[in-house]
């Protein structure tokens, strides 16, 4: 929803720094590839949920450093 994905922009603009950009850039990017229709879409969904829980893991973890 969109209101995830607001959520996601604000935490990665508080968490921002030299250390965490490129996993802030890659995050702020995995809706653009959650395409194609029906099953498709889910399963593309579903690869962009996977790797949201790890790349936000390890931003937080740089982040925090």
């Amino acid at each position: 929803a969109i209101e995830e994905y607001e959520s996601l922009l604000d935490e990665l603009a508080q968490g921002l720094s030299v250390a965490s950009h490129d996993l802030a850039v890659e995050l702020a990017g995995l809706p653009e590839h959650v395409r194609g229709f029906d099953t498709v879409k889910e399963e593309h969904w579903r690869a962009a949920e996977a790797a949201k829980v790890e790349l936000l893991a390890e931003f937080r973890s740089r982040a925090t450093a």
